[in-house]
């Protein structure tokens, strides 16, 4: 283990890969410090009151102290709307309550029709539920990296997406209240290392968007040499030598294949199909459309939209290590998980596309990626349905390939 040498000075150039991997040094250094990185977009996010993410089918749970404190406040309030707010969601009352939701309905049993929250409005926004006031705000902590992020899922998240900005990136003092215990995350389905052995892979995976102008897509395909490394070489994080030659290794790849690929759609379709968030008839029509090709044609200009919009998605989402660690992913089942979402994006903004004007749109591609954040990436039975933790490191490698053979951001092969 030599993660905190002082000696060792990463290759020229190296820069977000080198920050990272100063931060896996802090890690052991100091501990009392914490890393912050994130996209601007967080700090400029101002909520819409578009009340979109009260009528989810999700379940927003309650802790025994908001249950203590607010059921008979509401069960009893005068406008007898809200008889039994909280309710379970099965038999077992150990487990935490869920806010009820209107009758026949997905809406939430507080969201007036003028789309406010009543809680808020009565109450003012601490009455709210935790998870209430934090959306769509969420971070993720790993070793001593902390990300705030958006979650896309919210409309107005989602749309700042197309916005041209920078990550920040900063050291501070690690507040009393984030622990700092070791922390483990999973390298393959066979050994786990402490997290901070993998921030630099992190960090190579961002150099390769922001400053090696490969495009998001195209940077994912790109990454199965450095896993390639790690499946046959699986100690090559853990030495200063091993971690320089998988950047060297990586960054040469990147910069040798320029080469153009053609979309292999049946290959790309299958895959979208075998995990498809989206089941309906129509987009079982639009896919059977598209396995003859493009359905119609994406102009320069909009490909470049596309490809910022993926650029800042697929930030979003490397930096969000919540479903790594909740999920107990695999560095390689993570990184499958973010070319799966760029493929199904694409997809469901082509579909979009032809059943609205026949023609794709930014905004298209923006409600894509909300609607599949809220259709699988914050849907638990999704998670539990695919069992994505199961997939060994050659089924990744393979499906990695299979996702990323699609590539809006960039000119067609016909």
């Amino acid at each position: 283990m030599t993660m905190n040498s002082d000696s060792w000075t990463p290759p020229e150039g190296a820069t977000l890969f080198a920050w990272f991997l100063e931060v896996a040094q802090e890690a052991e250094r100091s501990p009392d410090l914490l890393a912050l990185i994130y996209p601007e977009q967080v700090d400029t996010f101002s909520c819409s009151l578009c009340g979109q993410c009260c009528q989810q089918p999700w379940q927003i749970q309650v802790d025994a102290d908001y249950y203590a404190q607010w059921y008979a406040v509401f069960d009893q309030h005068p406008s007898g709307r809200f008889r039994e707010p909280f309710i379970f969601s099965g038999q077992n009352t150990d487990e935490r309550a869920v806010l009820r939701h209107q009758p026949g309905s997905t809406r939430c049993v507080f969201l007036d029709e003028d789309l406010l929250c009543f809680i808020h409005k009565e109450y003012g926004e601490s009455a709210k539920p935790e998870i209430c006031q934090r959306y769509p705000r969420e971070a993720s902590l790993s070793a001593n990296l902390y990300s705030p992020s958006l979650k896309s899922s919210c409309k107005t998240a989602a749309q700042l997406l197309s916005e041209t900005g920078e990550l920040v990136l900063r050291m501070v003092q690690r507040p009393a209240q984030l622990s700092q215990e070791p922390e483990w995350l999973r390298l393959n389905q066979k050994q786990e290392l402490p997290a901070q052995y993998l921030l630099p892979f992190y960090g190579l995976l961002l150099e390769g968007i922001w400053q090696h102008s490969i495009s998001a897509v195209r940077s994912l395909r790109g990454c199965l040499k450095g896993l390639q490394i790690l499946n046959s070489e699986p100690d090559s994080l853990q030495t200063e030598a091993g971690i320089t030659q998988l950047y060297l290794e990586q960054v040469n790849h990147w910069r040798s294949d320029i080469h153009v690929y053609p979309t292999r759609w049946e290959e790309a379709i299958d895959l979208f199909s075998a995990l498809n968030p989206f089941p309906s008839p129509a987009l079982e029509r639009f896919l059977k459309q598209l396995q003859k090709g493009l359905p119609y044609e994406i102009s320069e200009s909009l490909r470049a939209q596309i490809g910022e919009v993926l650029r800042n998605y697929l930030t979003r989402r490397l930096l969000n290590l919540n479903p790594y660690q909740a999920k107990g992913l695999t560095l390689f089942q993570f990184v499958f998980l973010q070319a799966y979402s760029l493929l199904a994006v694409q997809i469901q903004a082509l579909a979009l596309g032809w059943y609205d004007t026949q023609v794709l749109k930014p905004e298209h591609l923006r409600a894509a990626i909300n609607q599949f954040e809220t259709a699988a990436l914050q849907n638990p039975a999704w998670f539990d349905r695919h069992q994505l933790e199961a997939l060994d490191e050659a089924t990744c490698l393979a499906a990695i390939r299979a996702a990323t053979c699609l590539d809006l951001s960039l000119p067609a092969i016909v």
